[in-house]
Order: C-alpha cells, then sequence, then structure tokens
C-alpha cells in the first residue's frame, strides 16, 4: 500500500518559506513567480482568507482571469469555504497548484509544467532543517529518496516523534534492503520503507524497535 503526494493529489500545499533557502530549491522557484496584480473581484476573495501577496506564473495568470473561474472564487468565498476547497472546486478540471504561506499571507498559483517540479521536491528542501531544528543529525542515502519518500519522512519525524523518543539522536537513511534498525541512538530507516509505504506503516515498523513507552 502506498500514499500519493499531496500537492498531486489536492493540487494544493500548505508550506512554511521560512524553512527554504531562497537561494535554491522550491525556495529560488518561489522568488521567480511573478507578483500577480489581481482584479479587484479576486482580492476581496483572498482578503476573505486574509491573503495579502499573491503570485502567479504566467499560465496561471492566464487562468485567473477568466470571469467565470473568479466568480466561482467569489461565490465560494462568500459561503465561507475554506481556501483549500475553494481552490479545488474553482479549479476542478484545471493542472494548477497552489502554494499557502498563512504565516506570510500569501499565496503561489502554479501551472506551468516545467515549474510544478520544484514544488513536488518541497519536503526534500525542508526536512534538512527541520531536524536541524531538533538537534537531529541526518544522514545515509538521501538521494535514493523519491519525493513521496521525502513527504513520508516529514510525517513521521515530526515534533511529537521527537517528544516521545528522546534517545533518537540522528535519522539514517538506508540505501540496504533493511527497514529499520536502531544502533546507539541512531536511527536507520530503508529507502524501500520510505518510498512505497504510508506513515502510519512505516511509524509501526519504527515503534517495533525502539524502546517501550510507559504511558504514550
Amino acid at each position: 500500500m502506498s500514499n500519493k503526494l499531496r500537492i498531486e493529489k489536492n493540487k494544493w500545499l500548505e508550506i512554511n518559506c521560512d524553512l527554504l533557502s531562497p537561494k535554491l530549491g522550491c525556495g529560488l522557484a518561489l522568488q521567480q513567480v511573478p507578483k500577480f496584480h489581481i482584479s479587484a473581484a479576486m482580492d476581496k476573495v483572498l482578503s476573505a482568507y486574509k491573503i495579502k501577496n499573491a503570485f502567479a506564473d504566467g499560465a496561471a495568470q492566464k487562468i485567473l482571469q477568466d470571469e467565470k473561474i473568479i466568480k466561482q472564487f467569489y461565490t465560494n468565498a462568500v459561503s465561507s469555504m475554506p481556501i483549500e476547497e475553494n481552490f479545488q472546486s474553482a479549479l476542478n478540471n484545471i493542472t494548477m497548484y497552489m502554494l499557502i504561506d498563512f504565516h506570510q499571507e500569501s499565496v503561489w498559483f502554479i501551472a506551468n509544467v516545467d515549474g510544478r517540479l520544484a514544488f513536488i521536491n518541497y519536503f526534500r528542501d525542508v526536512v534538512p532543517n527541520i531536524f536541524k531544528q531538533f538537534n537531529l543529525g541526518f544522514s545515509g542515502s538521501l538521494a535514493r529518496l523519491l519525493p513521496i519518500g521525502w513527504q513520508n519522512l516529514f510525517d513521521v519525524i515530526d515534533s511529537d516523534f521527537i517528544r516521545i523518543n528522546p534517545e533518537v539522536k540522528t535519522i539514517e537513511i538506508l540505501s540496504v534492503l533493511i527497514d529499520v534498525r536502531f544502533r546507539s541512538s541512531i536511527l536507520g530507516i530503508g529507502t524501500n520503507l520510505l518510498n512505497h509505504n504510508t506513515p502510519d506503516e512505516i511509524t509501526k515498523k519504527i515503534q517495533e524497535i525502539l524502546p517501550k513507552k510507559d504511558n504514550v
């Protein structure tokens, strides 16, 4: 059983720009998306969601100038539909990504095929920085992780995991045919496990080898 990249399944993704470098990967791609000079109607829509900054590539700007789409966006916003659902409803049959950073009150619309590739790798760009915040070591066969593997790593090794498992000091990505192993504070997780399983399945495997906890 496998899961899907959220950005491909939902066509939108909540991001945290503070975890991205503006000089590479997803962060650099965001810097290159032009400012979107939206219409008064679209401004009302985004203001309803407390979004102050809008960016869109050329292909997305053309799509978002369609009056029917704007009308649908507005109707949904007035009915208090969450922005993620609104985006999916208004652009149901159109291939476009929406990335949203609520903290920075900003949204990006990406319709260019080449431009979308950078955002598929969002989790690859943020996970190492998150692990630094956790004071976690991070090593191993990182290049073997697929985008879904990086997303799963983001979901599994979160702040709750660190709180519950303080004995884990380093995450090592294993290229050998091993699911998980734990040695001297180093938690090894296999690329096959990360790339081809759901977060719940990965978590179950990890819990089986870590020291048992009381009252968790």
